[in-house]
């Protein structure tokens, strides 16, 4: 039996992303009106969906494409090769991350703060809080991962008053908005909801990430099995791309995904 735990997959291009247009293009938007036209508006987002289909790569692109310090300002994709775009691929906790941005008569600085709402209780957080400071100089991005997690008291008291503050933009994500307040969710303007992709869309994006990273597959069969047992969930599929890819001869074998044991706390 194999089992891994494989590090964030971040696609190159938003193009890259799979079953999640609206998503894309919302955060997209998000880019052009930071980076490019440098308004200061309300873009607090919601995303709401299972395991697997995103919300972390989503909020990890957007992060690299605000602090990149060579984004393309065309097609609004990161560089993928400065410090900033490689350490977003790889932070975990709740370390911020920070880099200054030269416009033309400014300068900006983008500091991502990811929160991690499943080791964060009310203290925790109220801690985590305070040390998020902003000005007309700074532009924060908060990312509330898992944020059904939080109690009431947190939700309704601890983050109401610093969510009105114009200098942050918050991205919550999560499984469901059952838990969630009113007055909680009314601090998101904008609430998407993942889909899924259907077997053989997945099983195309698979074949595609395979040739990235330089793995075979037995069959096209094979990866339409295994979109099957990553019940369409990219990130459950990942599991076993980032599995071969440790082999000698990175191949990924029908035997290989009957039996992966599959991670799904990812």
């Amino acid at each position: 039996m194999t089992t891994i735990k494989t590090l964030y997959y971040l696609p190159d291009t938003w193009d890259d992303f799979i079953g999640v247009d609206k998503a894309v293009t919302h955060f997209r938007n998000i880019v052009r009106i930071v980076r490019v036209e440098q308004c200061n508006l309300d873009l607090s987002t919601l995303l709401i969906g299972p395991p697997g289909t995103g919300k972390t790569a989503l909020v990890r692109k957007l992060a690299q494409c605000l602090l990149c310090t060579e984004l393309d300002s065309d097609t609004l994709n990161p560089c993928n090769a400065c410090d900033t775009c490689e350490n977003l691929s790889y932070i975990e906790g709740n370390d911020d991350v920070f880099t200054r941005i030269d416009f033309d008569e400014s300068q900006i600085d983008h500091i991502f703060s990811p929160i991690d709402c499943t080791r964060t209780d009310g203290k925790a957080l109220e801690v985590r809080l305070g040390e998020l400071k902003t000005s007309p100089g700074i532009v924060r991005l908060a990312h509330l991962e898992e944020v059904g997690c939080l109690g009431k008291n947190s939700q309704d008291h601890a983050l109401l008053v610093p969510m009105d503050d114009r200098g942050f933009i918050w991205i919550g994500t999560g499984m469901s908005s059952q838990g969630l307040s009113r007055a909680f969710l009314r601090r998101f303007p904008v609430k998407l909801r993942m889909t899924l992709p259907d077997r053989d869309t997945l099983a195309l994006w698979l074949a595609k990430r395979c040739k990235e990273r330089g793995i075979k597959c037995e069959s096209f069969d094979t990866l339409q099995r295994l979109a099957d047992r990553s019940d369409l969930r990219p990130g459950y599929a990942l599991q076993v791309v980032k599995c071969a890819s440790t082999f000698e001869n990175p191949v990924i074998t029908r035997e290989m995904v009957e039996e992966h044991i599959f991670d799904y706390g990812e």
